[in-house]
């Protein structure tokens, strides 16, 4: 987890942003607040567990219209992992989508 930079999440238009350096941030719709790198480091530790075993993309070619998602993780050398989809999840996005709402939720409830 060393070496991360930043961390973006797109779906629909909406993104979520984790800026990690001297101090660490989210940004996500109008919030924008530094976090403790106690939660920076749980929320990543429990992000590589559920991505662990995903694929770089997922796309249902039978949708015309659906969902389209990215996830872009940022590292301080300048490599990239990049995942993505339009219309198609991994088996645990649900697990992900509850894990960047936890951490946006305690954001703002302090």
């Amino acid at each position: 987890m060393k070496g991360i930079k930043s961390l973006i999440y797109e779906i629909d238009g909406l993104n979520l942003v984790i800026n990690i350096g001297d101090k660490n941030q989210i940004k996500y719709k109008d919030i924008s607040s530094v976090i403790s790198e106690e939660k920076t480091f749980e929320y990543l530790r429990n992000l590589f567990c559920i991505i662990d075993s995903w694929n770089k993309e997922y796309i249902n070619t039978k949708m015309i219209d659906g969902s389209s998602w990215s996830l872009s993780i940022i590292y301080s050398n300048g490599n990239k992992k990049e995942y993505s989809g339009k219309s198609s999840y991994p088996n645990n996005f649900e697990a992900f989508e509850r894990l960047n709402q936890k951490l946006i939720d305690e954001v703002q409830n302090g």
